[in-house]
């Protein structure tokens, strides 16, 4: 799926999982999830695009985990 920031922002929800499968958080849009990663909703749109996945590796804290969105 090809995701436009503008809904991507305000449609998908995210969940943040660490390299083991298990889930740390889930968050309702992006703007919740913004509060906890310093990535832009431009970046995160483009490396789901280029990816072409609804799953991504991010780095937060220094630490490497996995970001899954969906609609």
């Amino acid at each position: 799926m090809r995701y436009k920031t503008k809904n991507f922002k305000k449609n998908n929800h995210f969940v943040l999982y660490d390299l083991n499968d298990m889930i740390i958080c889930y968050f309702d849009n992006f703007e919740e999830l913004s509060k906890h990663i310093n990535y832009t909703a431009r970046k995160l749109a483009y490396e789901f695009n280029f990816r072409n996945t609804d799953i991504i590796n991010i780095i937060i804290d220094d630490k490497k985990l996995r970001l899954a969105t969906f609609c």
